[in-house]
C-alpha cells in the first residue's frame, strides 16, 4: 500500500508541473502577441506620421519654389513686386505661409523693398501646416532658403593674363571653353616662352616682348607679338603670325622658322626680316603669304610659301616653292639655288634672277628694275587673304594693344561688392591649420564663404597636403591673403556639384602691402612691382595638385606658379577658369580650360534697371 500511494502522489506532482508550464507558455504567447500588436500599431502610426511629414515638407518646399520662380528674370527694381510680410497658399490641403526678408546694400532689412532699393540678400521662410491630421494632430514643417543677387561683375576675356613674363612648358594645355570656340587666349606684357608639347586653343598676344615656340608645341590661333617670334622644332601655328619687330638682320630676324618641320598655316606679317626653313615636304612652311615691310624674306633649304612673298628688302629663294607672287618693292629677288617654283609673277625694284633659275612652269612674268607697291584687297595673291583688324598691313605692323592687369583690391568698398558672401577671418597660416580651417568650416557658414587670412609672420598661407588631403567645396569659396598662398604635397580640390560647379577664388589683393603700381608706357596704365620678402610672399604657388568639378579663378599682382601641374595622378578635370597675375609659370602637365568667371569686386554699383540675377545660396529644413 505504501508503494501505491507513493506513485499516486508522484502523478499528482507531475500534473502540477505541467499546469505551470502551460500557464507559462500561454503567458509568454500573450506577451508576444501583445508586443507584436503594439509594434504593429506603433509602426503603422510611425509610417503614417512619416508619410504625413514628407507630404507637409513637400508643401513647405513648394512655397520656396514658388518664390524662386517669381524671382527669375527680375531687375533690382522689380524685386519690389516679389514681397509680402506673408503669402498664404493652400498646397495639397496644407496651409503654407511664406515670408520674405530682404537685406539692402546699406545693411538695413525690410519685408518689401522699394523700386529704388538695391537688394543684396533675400531670406525666404516657408511654413506648412498639414490639413490632414495624424494620430498626434496636425504637423508643421518649415523650410528656409537664402538667395543672393548678382551685382554687375567684370568678366575678363583671357584664359591667362600675365603683366610680365609668361612660361608654358612640358605638356601644358590651355583648352578652349567648347570645341571650335578658340577662346583660350593667352596675353602677356612681357616675354612668352612656349616649350615642349604645349597646346593652346586660342590667340597668343605679347604686347611688349618676344615669343618663342618650340618642341612640338601647337597654337590653334594667331600669334601676335611686339617683338621677335621664333618657331622651332615642329612648332605649329594654325593661324597667322604678326611681329611688330623692326629687326632686319638675317641672324636675328623679326620672325624665324628655324626647322624644316615648323609650320604656320596662315600668313606671316612683320616689319623686319623673315627667315624660314619650313617646307611642305617635311610638314613645314608658311602656307599663307609672307610680308616684310622694311626687311628681307630669306628662304632656306627648299623652304615653302603657299601664298605670295612681299618685302621692302631683298627676297632670297633657295630651291623654294612659292604659290603666289614674289614682289620686292625696294630690293632684289635673288636665287641662291635651282630650281625654284613660283606660280605667279616676280617683280623687283632691283634685279630679278634669270629664267633658268626657275622650273617649269615658269613664273607668269619676270620684271626687274620696276617700282611697285604692296598689293591690297583682292589684289593680294591669293585674293581671299584676310588679316586681323588693326594689324597695319600694308603699312607699319603694329604691336597688340597693351592692356593693364586689373586692380582687384580688398578694401571695405571692394568686399561690399561681394553681396551674399560671409566673411570668415582666420589667423591660421602655418602647419596643418589652414587646411583644417578651410575643410572643417568651424564657424558653420552656409552659402558663399570668404576666408580672409591674416598672417603675422608676413609669410604666405601654408596649405600642406601631406597624406593626400582633399578640400571639398559645397558652395562658392574665396580664399584671400595679402601674403599669398603656398601649397605642397598632393592636394585634391573638388566640389559637390558636377553640373553647376562651385567657384574657388584665390585672391592676393592688388592693394597688399609690398605691392607698388608704377606708371606704364601707355598713359593711364600701371604695372605692379612686388617686394617678395619673405620668400614667395604675395605669390600663388601650387605643387602637386588635382582639380575636379570646380571653377577656379586666380589673381595676384605678383607670380602664379603651377610647379608640377594639376594632373597629379591622372583622371583629373582641367583647372577650369582663368588666371590673372603679375607673372605666370606653368610646370609639367598643367591643364587649364577657359571659362569666364564673374569678379564682383571688379564691377560697378548696380542700378535698379540692372538684372538682379538672383541665385540660391542655401536651403535647409528648420525643425520646430
Amino acid at each position: 500500500m505504501t508503494m501505491a500511494r507513493t506513485r499516486l502522489q508522484s502523478r499528482h506532482d507531475d500534473a502540477g508541473v505541467a499546469l505551470v508550464m502551460v500557464l507559462g507558455i500561454v503567458s509568454v504567447s500573450v506577451i508576444l502577441l501583445t508586443t507584436l500588436a503594439l509594434t504593429t500599431i506603433f509602426t503603422l502610426k510611425t509610417t503614417a506620421r512619416t508619410k504625413a511629414e514628407m507630404a507637409v515638407l513637400a508643401s513647405a518646399d513648394a512655397g520656396i519654389d514658388f518664390v524662386f520662380g517669381q524671382l527669375d528674370g527680375k531687375t533690382f527694381a522689380q524685386l519690389s513686386t516679389v514681397c509680402s510680410p506673408a503669402y498664404n497658399y493652400l498646397v495639397n490641403n496644407d496651409t503654407v505661409t511664406v515670408k520674405t526678408l530682404y537685406t539692402l546694400d546699406d545693411g538695413t532689412k525690410t519685408n518689401c523693398p522699394s523700386a529704388t532699393d538695391i537688394v543684396t540678400v533675400l531670406r525666404v521662410t516657408s511654413t506648412a501646416v498639414s490639413g490632414n491630421k495624424t494620430l498626434d494632430g496636425p504637423l508643421k514643417r518649415t523650410v528656409v532658403a537664402t538667395f543672393a543677387t548678382t551685382p554687375p561683375s567684370a568678366t575678363l576675356d583671357k584664359a591667362i593674363f600675365s603683366d610680365a613674363s609668361l612660361d608654358l612648358i612640358n605638356n601644358t594645355q590651355v583648352v578652349e571653353s567648347a570645341p571650335g570656340v578658340l577662346d583660350a587666349n593667352v596675353y602677356s606684357n612681357g616675354q612668352i616662352t612656349i616649350r615642349t608639347q604645349v597646346n593652346v586653343d586660342g590667340q597668343i598676344y605679347s604686347a611688349t616682348g618676344d615669343v618663342t615656340v618650340d618642341n612640338k608645341s601647337l597654337l590653334k590661333g594667331t600669334l601676335w607679338a611686339a617683338g621677335r617670334v621664333t618657331l622651332a622644332t615642329q612648332a605649329t601655328v594654325q593661324g597667322d603670325v604678326y611681329s611688330a619687330s623692326p629687326l632686319v638682320s638675317t641672324s636675328t630676324p623679326a620672325v624665324s622658322l628655324d626647322s624644316s618641320n615648323t609650320i604656320v598655316t596662315g600668313d606671316v606679317l612683320a616689319n623686319g626680316t623673315i627667315v624660314s626653313q619650313g617646307r611642305t615636304g617635311n610638314s613645314g612652311g608658311i602656307l599663307g603669304i609672307a610680308f616684310s615691310r622694311v626687311g628681307q624674306v630669306l628662304l632656306q633649304n627648299d623652304a615653302t610659301v603657299g601664298g605670295s612673298i612681299y618685302a621692302g628688302g631683298n627676297i632670297t629663294l633657295a630651291k623654294s616653292t612659292v604659290g603666289g607672287d614674289v614682289i620686292s618693292t625696294g630690293g632684289d629677288v635673288v636665287a641662291s639655288g635651282t630650281p625654284n617654283l613660283v606660280a605667279g609673277k616676280v617683280v623687283a625694284k632691283g634685279a630679278v634672277p634669270a629664267t633658268s633659275y626657275f622650273s617649269t612652269p615658269k613664273p607668269t612674268s619676270l620684271t626687274g628694275n620696276t617700282a611697285s607697291d604692296f598689293p591690297t584687297g583682292t589684289a593680294i595673291n591669293p585674293s581671299t587673304t584676310q588679316f586681323q583688324a588693326g594689324v597695319g598691313y600694308p603699312y607699319l605692323i603694329v604691336a597688340p594693344k597693351r592692356e593693364s592687369l586689373p586692380k582687384d583690391g580688398m578694401a571695405l568698398a571692394d568686399i561690399k561688392a561681394w553681396p551674399g558672401w560671409t566673411l570668415d577671418p582666420s589667423t591660421s597660416c602655418d602647419s596643418s591649420d589652414p587646411m583644417n580651417f578651410i575643410r572643417d568650416n568651424p564657424n558653420g557658414i552656409t552659402g558663399p564663404r570668404m576666408i580672409v587670412f591674416t598672417c603675422a609672420s608676413g609669410k604666405p598661407v601654408n596649405i600642406d597636403g601631406t597624406g593626400n588631403k582633399t578640400i571639398t567645396l559645397s558652395n562658392d569659396l574665396a580664399l584671400v591673403s595679402t601674403t599669398g598662398f603656398y601649397q605642397t604635397n598632393n592636394v585634391t580640390y573638388t566640389g559637390t556639384n558636377a553640373t553647376d560647379p562651385w567657384t574657388l577664388f584665390w585672391l592676393v589683393p592688388s592693394d597688399s602691402l609690398g605691392v607698388d603700381w608704377k606708371p606704364a608706357a601707355v598713359s593711364g596704365q600701371y604695372y605692379p612691382v612686388c617686394t617678395t620678402t619673405p620668400t614667395d610672399s604675395k605669390n600663388l604657388y601650387w605643387d602637386q595638385m588635382k582639380v575636379t568639378k570646380l571653377v577656379w579663378f586666380s589673381y595676384t599682382p605678383c607670380t602664379v606658379e603651377f610647379k608640377n601641374g594639376n594632373n597629379l595622378t591622372g583622371n583629373t578635370d582641367p583647372m577650369t577658369g582663368q588666371i590673372y597675375a603679375g607673372a605666370f609659370k606653368a610646370g609639367a602637365a598643367t591643364k587649364i580650360q577657359m571659362t569666364k568667371v564673374a569678379i564682383p569686386s571688379l564691377g560697378g554699383d548696380p542700378l535698379p534697371t540692372d538684372p538682379a540675377a538672383v541665385r540660391l545660396t542655401s536651403r535647409f529644413d528648420l525643425r520646430d
